[in-house]
């Protein structure tokens, strides 16, 4: 059997020879030279190749995109490489159409990265009708001509300055058959393509009020908007965000767990599986833009020859039921985990290292837990503990009795902590320095909680499991929004840029948005449905 060539030239090379001498290339060394040959053009080819795509900033490698910036005069705003990639490649674009609705629509989505829908305040606002005022077509404004002999039918007319709702009616975004005007075209979650929509009965009651549903006329507001008020103003644009669903989007893929037979999984492409020598890695393929739900429990290390030093490491998972290492450590990265169990005894090396994980319930009672961008919702229950960008809703504690003392603080920076932690920490401080002598080394040093906060988060859910869990609220305190070590997010959050995003969008619409016009940004969890037909 002929070996295969490994480079792409080396491949057209053989297959552009005669084929008298590929018959005779029983042995393959023709194709083995060949392919020698192929491994180098292949990179001369890359090489120039990446010359050219170096002269677009959609293709570019991403050291380039800074320069593209300077020279193009654009600031970026959106945290996430691929965002600064959008807004570079599209400002010439959008600066020929500066404060046209289509252009700013297009801004928002690229650098929010999600869908946006927007509503031009002076839309929403109630008006007075003018003496001699001409109405508009109700064709232009996609709509049918309702009859004028019928003063019910007359007062649907899209372009009356009526305020009133129509309560024989009711309002709501429904997919439209065609294309007219007024129709919009928007990606909803579970639509591989462009969903086309519209809003039926502007004037009628909405079944939604305040989402991008609802098209009812107010009142002006003169109250400093956010994003729960002051929306309804001429100088207003109203820009609808979906809520973020975090580590559980609908509907991701999931399997069954069998540590004896993985092969389904690993077949189905919902699993890989890496071994090493004292190290087993679970890794979520690539090409799951979602966390893979597993179902069940898992058990690691418990057998009668488990090492204690193995190392078993899940990435990009969530984890819907208990997972207990018996003998061995734990690494988790970019996981959702309901409750970890891991029973080593260890305060030198972590028994448990956690980084950009969402956790329900932590357990590591006998050993230190190394903590990084993580959120816990509920107890974390460990020996000692060492945290940084992190955010605790639970209590922290030794032992799992409902009064024990507070783990020992190797270090805990720029986190969110329970106010009966460092309630806690002082008592024991003040009781440790009452002894005599001191000791030498104290236990519970209120000195190593650095740049903490005791705010109380806010989420869009607090449900482990459903979309928008873990996921911080825009009422939430900038010290916990904007309170980690790199001015972004604490918890779980902080490697999706979702606080950020928000941010970037109010910054990109200032310098894109006529002069005195203002933005606001709100969370509408109706994005993410889609209309009916």
């Amino acid at each position: 059997m002929t070996p295969e060539n490994r480079s792409r030239i080396g491949a057209q090379l053989y297959a552009m020879l005669p084929e008298v001498y590929r018959s005779r290339d029983a042995s393959g060394d023709l194709r083995r030279y060949l392919d020698a040959c192929g491994g180098l053009l292949d990179r001369v080819y890359a090489t120039l190749r990446q010359r050219l795509d170096d002269n677009f900033p959609e293709r570019c490698q991403p050291w380039l995109i800074p320069y593209f910036a300077d020279l193009l005069d654009v600031i970026p705003r959106s945290p996430d490489a691929a965002g600064r990639r959008r807004e570079v490649a599209g400002s010439i674009a959008w600066r020929q159409r500066k404060g046209t609705a289509a252009a700013t629509e297009e801004i928002a989505e690229a650098v929010a990265g999600t869908e946006v829908e927007l509503q031009e305040g002076w839309r929403r606002v109630a008006r007075t009708a003018r003496p001699g005022e001409k109405q508009l077509p109700a064709a232009v404004l996609g709509a049918r001509d309702p009859g004028r002999s019928d003063p019910l039918s007359a007062a649907t007319h899209p372009d009356l300055p009526a305020v009133t709702i129509d309560f024989r009616r009711h309002s709501r975004a429904q997919q439209a058959p065609r294309a007219r005007f007024g129709t919009q075209r928007s990606f909803f979650p579970g639509t591989e393509r462009e969903v086309l929509w519209e809003v039926s009965n502007p004037r009628g009651t909405p079944c939604f009020p305040g989402s991008y549903e609802d098209r009812s006329m107010r009142t002006v507001e003169l109250r400093t908007p956010d994003w729960r008020r002051g929306h309804f103003h001429p100088k207003r644009l109203l820009a609808f965000v979906p809520v973020p669903p975090g580590f559980f989007p609908p509907g991701a893929d999931s399997f069954e767990w069998d540590i004896e037979h993985p092969e389904q999984a690993v077949a189905r492409g919902l699993l890989e599986v890496e071994r090493q020598e004292r190290r087993t890695i679970y890794r979520c393929p690539s090409t799951k833009a979602a966390p893979v739900r597993i179902r069940g429990a898992i058990t690691l290390g418990d057998g009668a020859g488990a090492d204690p030093e193995h190392v078993y490491r899940f990435e990009g998972f969530h984890l819907a039921n208990t997972l207990t290492v018996k003998k061995g450590r734990l690494e988790l990265a970019r996981c959702a985990a309901f409750k970890v169990v891991v029973q080593q005894f260890d305060l030198e090396a972590p028994v448990l290292t956690a980084t950009d994980c969402l956790l329900r319930h932590v357990q590591a009672a006998d050993g230190l837990a190394q903590l990084e961008h993580c959120s816990v919702l509920g107890k974390t229950v460990c020996e000692a503990v060492q945290a940084i960008d992190c955010l605790f809703l639970g209590n922290l504690q030794r032992y799992v009795a409902q009064l024990a003392k507070p783990p020992q603080i190797v270090c805990l920076r720029h986190v969110r902590v329970p106010p009966e932690l460092i309630a806690a920490l002082k008592a024991e401080e003040e009781q440790e320095a009452a002894l005599e002598p001191p000791p030498a080394v104290r236990r519970f040093d209120i000195n190593r909680v650095q740049r903490y906060t005791t705010d109380v988060p806010v989420f869009f859910r607090l449900g482990f499991g459903v979309p928008g869990a873990g996921v911080l609220h825009p009422s939430t305190p900038a010290s916990i929004s904007a309170g980690a070590e790199d001015g972004g997010e604490l918890g779980a959050g902080h490697h999706l840029y979702l606080s950020l995003r928000w941010k970037a969008l109010r910054e990109k619409f200032a310098e894109y948005l006529p002069f005195g016009m203002e933005a606001v940004v709100i969370p509408d969890e109706r994005l993410s449905c889609v209309p009916p037909r």
